[in-house]
């Protein structure tokens, strides 16, 4: 039988055992006890009783709830989740564009890892790729808009010094955005390494 399976299990059934303890008043419940209606002191017996009950009706709900049918069932299904594979949107590269700013939203906005620097490290590179593709977005609709003014002017016939100035701006943001996207590919790829780490230690865990 799987490690996990019976680890986990005997987890379950120790704090079954916590919870299955007798309940006991507190040795100072006189203290806090209110008077019945005819205005006398509760017995020591009348209270023994009332916790005797008690008990036996949470023995028995307990022994429902917490039968060895359900103890195993759910055992098996955190054994099935620790050894099943991480089912989170963030996939390896090749398959998804971390040039997109909606891609990039996509992925989850905190690591779901016990490892608080790996999750800090992720939080850190996924807020720069979303500053990123901001800023490459941002560039590409400058890039549209100057080119869309270049060919109006070039459609006139007007080769002015306005259509010269936008020849230079165009070409400014070509470089640019090829900056960006480099800094993008860079950042992707300390991701992906940083991904295989933290999946690497959560496997570990």
């Amino acid at each position: 039988m799987d490690s996990i399976y019976l680890h986990k299990k005997a987890f379950i059934e120790s704090q079954i055992r916590l919870l299955s303890r007798p309940l006991e008043p507190p040795p100072n419940w006189r203290e806090n006890a209110k008077l019945d209606e005819d205005g006398n002191e509760l017995s020591e017996t009348a209270v023994a009783h009332a916790i005797y009950c008690l008990n036996m009706l949470l023995r028995k709900q307990y022994r429902i709830i917490f039968s060895s049918q359900a103890i195993r069932h759910v055992s098996e299904q955190i054994d099935r989740l620790y050894h099943s594979p991480l089912e989170i949107s963030l996939v390896e590269p090749v398959q998804c564009d971390f040039q997109s700013l909606e891609n990039i939203e996509k992925l989850p906005a905190v690591w779901p890892s016990d490892d608080e620097k790996g999750s800090e490290k992720y939080t850190n590179l996924r807020a720069r790729l979303i500053s990123l593709a901001a800023a490459l977005d941002h560039l590409r609709q400058k890039h549209s808009f100057y080119e869309s003014i270049e060919s109006s002017l070039k459609q006139l016939g007007q080769q002015t010094d306005l259509s010269s100035r936008l020849s230079l701006e165009l070409e400014r943001t070509k470089k640019l955005t090829a900056k960006i996207r480099q800094k993008l590919k860079k950042t992707i790829l300390i991701d992906s390494k940083s991904n295989n780490n933290i999946q690497s230690t959560t496997r570990g865990i």
